[in-house]
């Protein structure tokens, strides 16, 4: 295939082509006339000449016309005894007609290949459109090969708080069950589509303990994958979408194709927004010196405050809590730092050497600062605990009642990022620290979700819609008797949130975060299968990262030299953990669909077809309307019966037919008048006395009477 232009469009093109074509076809007939004169006999038939007449009156038509016409409008001595005006305008018309056709190659411009919308659809949530879907989708959740029946699904609507004798503790006891299996779609088909519980985790599977027969538990993988997943994808009825700071996950989506959008009017969407903070403590190391020192540094509070602080990357609403926390951080790590030991930069040099686990890949890892010669990990965590209560206080977050759970909150965590830099000939492994927090929040929102040609979702405006908020918590636990006592065992809670529309309420609806340990990279769990509660983990799992030997999911950036110590590096970071995270952990119940509305999925441009800039148009409207006045001025001398003996009036004119008989031996003059002479062969003859005129009307005969001659002048 050839290209032709990668700027030009169709009508460009197109119109460049018929100016060529233009050139070359009245250029070309100019050239053949001359040919056809010059080589032309002397002597010949009168087929010969007559073609040769025919030829040369093709050729000068228009220099004549234009001679004609000008004369008839411009000179009074030229003009006809008998004037006729509708001769004169069909000459003009018959003159300028082919300039108006060369005129709408112009239009021609206007014409671009472009995309058209086709077809619009009707689809469901995860494109369940029959019960034979949702089962062929609920098998891809689940463990391969187990039967949906066996696996039980538990949902509370209501619970009550109850103190357990002996430790004093309390747990929540369901007083409102709703109890089904997964191979029993009517619980599910009437739920809300902004209820948690048409949610459901993925790799689900029964499991077989020993007390199966008294109580249920469902095993499932729970945690990111071995890779952050850093672009929006469509996958199991939710669109889950990663961005700068942080991560949207919109539940209810259908399957939506190449160049193509779908409008949910209502659903529900988790948004996990994260923020990173600088401590203003760094280090590095020469690799290349022989003994390999390693220098660490701290910013002093001034120069921190003016140069450090603005370097925060996340959402306002987070910006307070992690100063807060920052600076007691920084209050930690004083003591290992002497502020009369200054470098270049004005930093404080750390008083003894210490060595951070440097990587060449740029990775991050949990850190514990040192304290009193060792991890602080007491001190750290009091402070990350401040730090997430102060986040939920900003938030509004409201306490899950006692007994909810014995997870601890986490919204904060504090991070080590270490990579490798090659400066001038000296090559550097380096660490910089910072403080990240994290929020959550279960809203309801109205958006539209759209794929581009080559497969890529758009990140979507989400516009948030008012709405009131309910959660419920009821423990989940199983009773064992221990000889005279009862043991209870309890598993992760049963959460449930739901949305009902309210136009005064409240459009941002923040909820607890649990501490996900063990969840940021995918383990196999044991529990009642709640989704509500594997909600509450995500925000906590984009800041846990307590170990680079947990999984590759905390590397950055695998190339050497390359370490980027930026908050916003960390962010867009912590949101594609949380996306990998809901993709491998959560999905769509498919059941939920078989009660859901049906959405209009939309083409954006899925057929090829030819566009047209209107305004080039205004090129065929002087054809169109010389057509116009061609037909009509037709029609009128059709219906006055005019257009009778056309075709013989046709012959008389063509070639070399109209022959001029005079009984002068001269040539007649150019104002000459002469009359057509009926016979066995029609001629011109000049007009004498003696001669009948042909039936012209009295006007014209009486126009032409001072013009007899006598036959025998």
């Amino acid at each position: 295939m050839l290209v032709l232009s990668k700027t030009l469009t169709i009508g460009q093109i197109t119109f460049i082509l018929r100016v060529v074509i233009q050139i070359l076809a009245y250029g070309g007939l100019f050239l053949l006339g001359l040919l056809v004169l010059a080589s032309a006999p002397r002597v010949a038939t009168l087929e010969t000449h007559d073609v040769i007449n025919r030829v040369v009156g093709k050729s000068t038509a228009t220099t004549s016309s234009m001679k004609w016409i000008f004369g008839r409008i411009a000179s009074r001595k030229d003009r006809d005894l008998a004037p006729s005006p509708l001769l004169l305008w069909a000459l003009a018309l018959s003159l300028i007609y082919g300039l108006l056709v060369s005129l709408t190659d112009i239009g021609f411009i206007g014409l671009n290949a472009c995309e058209v919308a086709g077809t619009t659809r009707l689809d469901f949530p995860a494109s369940v459109r029959s019960d034979e879907d949702a089962r062929q989708a609920l098998e891809v959740n689940l463990i391969p090969g187990v039967d949906p029946t066996n696996i039980r699904r538990h949902m509370c609507d209501s619970a009550e708080p109850k103190i357990l004798d002996g430790d004093n503790s309390t747990i929540l006891v369901c007083t409102s069950w709703r109890n089904t299996t997964y191979g029993d779609p009517t619980q599910f088909q009437s739920l809300n589509s902004t209820d948690s519980d048409t949610l459901m985790p993925l790799t689900l599977g029964y499991y077989n303990h020993t007390r199966a027969a008294q109580f249920d538990l469902s095993r499932y993988l729970v945690g990111a994958t071995s890779e952050g997943q850093k672009t929006p994808v469509i996958q199991n009825g939710i669109a889950v979408i990663p961005h700068d700071t942080g991560v949207r996950m919109i539940a209810g989506v259908p399957k939506v194709g190449l160049k193509e959008k779908v409008h949910l009017p209502q659903t529900l969407a988790l948004e996990v927004e994260m923020a990173c903070m600088p401590t203003g403590t760094m280090g590095q190391e020469d690799v290349g010196s022989v003994n390999g020192p390693s220098a660490n540094f701290f910013v002093p509070d001034d120069l921190y405050q003016a140069n450090w602080t603005g370097r925060y990357s996340g959402p306002e609403n987070l910006r307070d809590p992690l100063l807060s926390s920052v600076a007691r951080v920084r209050e930690l790590m004083k003591p290992l730092y002497n502020s009369s030991d200054l470098n270049p930069s004005g930093f404080w040099m750390s008083i003894n050497e210490t060595r951070a686990p440097y990587t060449w890949p740029s990775t991050i890892t949990g850190f514990f600062p040192t304290v009193n010669g060792s991890a602080g990990t007491t001190e750290t965590r009091y402070i990350l605990g401040n730090c997430s209560a102060e986040v939920h206080s900003a938030l509004g977050v409201s306490t899950p009642p006692e007994g909810a759970s014995t997870r601890q909150a986490q919204a904060c965590g504090l991070y080590q990022m270490l990579g490798s830099t090659f400066q001038g000939r000296t090559t550097f492994q380096q660490h910089y620290e910072m403080m990240c927090a994290t929020s959550t929040s279960f809203d309801m929102v109205s958006t539209t979700l759209a794929v581009d040609g080559e497969g890529r979702v758009s990140n979507p405006e989400l516009i948030h819609l008012p709405s009131d908020f309910y959660s419920g918590y009821a423990s989940y636990f199983d009773i064992t008797p221990r000889g005279e006592d009862m043991v209870y065992n309890t598993f992760e809670p049963l959460v449930r949130f739901a949305l009902s529309s309210n136009p005064s309420g409240p459009t941002r609806h923040y909820i607890h975060q649990w501490d996900s340990i063990g969840t940021t990279a995918r383990s196999l769990t044991q529990g009642a299968g709640n989704p509500g509660f594997l909600l509450t983990l995500v925000g906590s799992a984009m800041v846990g990262v307590n170990s680079l030997d947990l999984s590759t999911i905390a590397m950055i950036n695998s190339t050497f030299f390359s370490a980027d110590y930026r908050p916003e590096i960390v962010t867009r970071w912590g949101g594609s953990v949380g996306a990998s995270y809901i993709l491998s952990t959560i999905g769509y119940n498919p059941w939920v669909a078989r009660g859901s509305q049906a959405f209009e999925v939309q083409s954006t441009g899925g057929k090829a077809a030819v566009c047209y800039e209107v305004p080039y148009a205004a090129a065929f409207l002087p054809l169109v309307l010389a057509a116009l006045i061609v037909v009509f001025l037709t029609m009128a001398l059709f219906l006055r019966s005019k257009l009778k003996g056309t075709k013989r009036w046709e012959n008389l004119y063509g070639g070399l037919a109209p022959a001029i008989v005079s009984p002068v031996a001269m040539k007649p003059g150019k104002g000459e008048v002469l009359a057509w002479q009926e016979g066995d062969e029609p001629h011109l003859r000049p007009v004498y006395s003696s001669m009948p005129l042909p039936n012209i009307g009295m006007e014209s005969q009486t126009l032409m009477t001072p013009h007899y001659k006598s036959e025998y002048m």
